[in-house]
């Protein structure tokens, strides 16, 4: 969302691309360049994702990886592998393999072609007001997403009871408090730990932030956000659930130096 909601993510790299870096604006990172640097924060913090890099601390990302996966208390947390090399499709599809298995979520490879799909996730909008939910929902299928539209909040629930959606897009201007009521539901019911949460307000308010933190929203728009800005709202999302892109999956693209 904004200052209101940063987190904390783990980023281990000898060099940080730029890209990865706009993915987690919000968040607060910490970068370590080697093994040591990262044993040290994670025996003093708590993070909510971890990326590491494929050159980390001469390529020790499995080494990395291994050890996250030792301590109890980051089982739940995704760990985000990345790579910007030249070996292709079948070095990245090997890196892949090794990565899940080890129990990582990904590797990603950086060269990704802008112009391939983004990752598809399915998309509910619970809003009052027909006309405005119909142009979000074609804004979000003009970026190759599902869309499922309802227009108050006990239709919302059983949409999302029915789709268990990626993402949940909640007008704020509902009947007062609906909204709110809504997202706690969501949280407690359907899928409530993965799904993203996304507050559709006119107008913003600091009372507004902590109401919204409290019952469970990830992030807010405004109505009047531009297509990019809802793009670069659900990217991030995927990059800090630990989801892979599509669109990072291949193509020649490289690292920014």
């Amino acid at each position: 969302m904004d200052a209101c909601a940063a987190e904390n993510v783990l980023i281990a790299a000898s060099e940080v691309d730029e890209r990865l870096l706009e993915s987690l604006a919000s968040s607060r990172a910490t970068l370590v360049r080697t093994f040591e640097e990262a044993q040290r924060a994670l025996r003093d913090q708590l993070f909510r994702l971890i990326v590491i890099d494929l050159s980390f601390d001469n390529v020790r990302m499995f080494d990395l990886l291994r050890y996250v996966r030792s301590i109890a208390r980051f089982n739940g947390v995704p760990v985000l592998c990345i790579h910007g090399g030249d070996g292709g499709v079948g070095i990245s599809a090997a890196l892949d393999s090794v990565v899940r298995a080890l129990g990582g979520k990904a590797c990603i490879d950086l060269r990704g072609n802008d112009r391939a799909p983004r990752g598809r996730l399915c998309i509910l909008i619970v809003d009052h007001d027909v006309d405005s939910a119909h142009r979000l929902g074609e804004l979000l299928e003009q970026l190759g997403h599902d869309v499922d539209l309802a227009y108050d909040a006990a239709a919302g629930l059983d949409a999302a009871r029915r789709l268990r959606p990626d993402a949940v897009f909640v007008d704020l201007a509902q009947r007062p408090g609906d909204g709110y009521r809504l997202a706690r539901r969501l949280r407690r019911e359907c899928n409530g730990v993965n799904v993203l949460l996304v507050a559709l307000a006119p107008a913003l308010r600091e009372e507004d932030c902590r109401r919204m933190r409290e019952a469970g929203f990830d992030e807010h728009l405004l109505k009047s956000v531009p297509l990019q800005g809802i793009d670069e709202l659900l990217q991030r999302h995927l990059v800090r659930s630990g989801e892979m892109p599509a669109g990072w999956a291949s193509g020649a693209r490289r690292p920014a130096a």
